[in-house]
């Protein structure tokens, strides 16, 4: 006697969806292993956007820290650049999609970060035709600075479950 068992349909085990969940919940244990190795501030950084990008698909990462004087955001980490190519690039309270981000200490995302000023990184590591996330840097309930990353396609209408998940990295 044949027992027959169901088979989950193709839409259901390979959904856009849940492939995204399935790549989000590995790229958080890469990071968290990335930040459990190293006392290395920078060298820490540039892992974490190392590893963004490899397992989340999430390109040109950068970080920002909150200056406590000025308030001002300084940008400490670049995916893919030297420190000495971004070290002067520092952005006033609601200047850039970074600085609109920590100002409301909440995330903020674009579908296209061509389509609004707002969204500018003021870095040439951006590509405007694709999504921007940038959240919030939190570390027991104050603003330390910015993570800010673009995914490596445009829209798939699921960037929404993208800036979801990119609020559990910085946390």
């Amino acid at each position: 006697m044949r027992v027959l068992l169901p088979v989950p349909r193709d839409h259901e085990r390979f959904s856009p969806s849940r492939l995204l969940l399935q790549s989000q919940f590995e790229t958080l244990q890469r990071v968290s292993q990335v930040l459990a190795r190293s006392l290395d501030f920078q060298q820490t950084l540039r892992e974490v956007l190392r590893t963004l990008e490899i397992s989340g698909h999430l390109s040109r990462g950068m970080v920002s820290v909150v200056d406590p004087d000025a308030g001002d955001l300084t940008v400490h980490a670049v995916h893919g650049l030297e420190s000495d190519e971004f070290a002067a690039v520092r952005y006033r309270p609601g200047e850039g999609c970074s600085a609109r981000s920590s100002k409301a200490a909440a995330a903020a995302r674009s579908p296209a970060s061509a389509t609004s000023r707002a969204f500018s990184t003021g870095s040439a590591s951006t590509t405007r035709d694709l999504p921007f996330i940038a959240v919030p840097i939190q570390v027991g309930g104050a603003l330390q600075g910015v993570l800010a990353v673009q995914p490596d396609e445009p829209d798939d209408g699921l960037l929404e479950e993208r800036l979801a998940s990119s609020k559990c990295w910085p946390t």
